[in-house]
């Protein structure tokens, strides 16, 4: 197939609660790599991942609990998966609209930090690597820092009355 990539559905009940963070710590305590994990679609009492296919049969063999919650497995087509992602709401002020600084924002890193994790490729945006913190970012930019989350700059960008930026941005959760 030209795209090796299946969906794995995770059913639980709806009054546990589980993150992305539970989800992807059970996968990587099976000591597969990141790269075989596609998308983990948390929802209420449901989540999807897209794996790569040559993985399905072990992770259905291995994986019987998230944390402390038992989990039921089952194949999934991912034609008809619909998703309104979570997030939470974060606002500040920048200097300007460049990816540092917005990254900067968005981690609570310093500017020199995010400029470090940039130049280091560890930085997505629009789901793209970026390596030039001065990249300008535009309201409904999606932007990425590995170990820190994934970020949207939302449409809310006004002047302050000091010069600066005022932004929202919209965290996944």
């Amino acid at each position: 197939p030209l795209f090796p990539i299946v969906g794995l559905k995770l059913e639980y009940r709806k009054s546990e609660t589980l993150s992305h963070r539970d989800f992807l710590g059970s996968f990587m305590a099976l000591g597969v790599r990141r790269e075989v994990i596609g998308d983990i679609l948390v929802g209420n009492g449901q989540t999807v991942v897209c794996l790569y296919e040559k993985q399905f049969d072990y992770f259905t063999d291995n994986i019987k609990k998230i944390g402390r919650v038992g989990v039921t497995l089952t194949p999934c087509i991912l034609d008809g998966i619909t998703f309104e992602p979570k997030f939470k709401e974060l606002t500040g002020t920048v200097a300007s609209l460049r990816l540092d600084a917005v990254l900067a924002e968005a981690t609570g890193l310093s500017r020199e930090k995010a400029s470090v994790l940039i130049r280091s490729g560890l930085v997505n945006c629009n789901y793209e690597i970026v390596q030039s913190g001065s990249r300008p970012l535009q309201p409904g930019d999606v932007f990425s820092a590995k170990g820190y989350g994934k970020f949207l700059l939302s449409g809310e960008v006004r002047p302050t009355k000091k010069g600066r930026l005022f932004i929202t941005i919209q965290k996944y959760v």
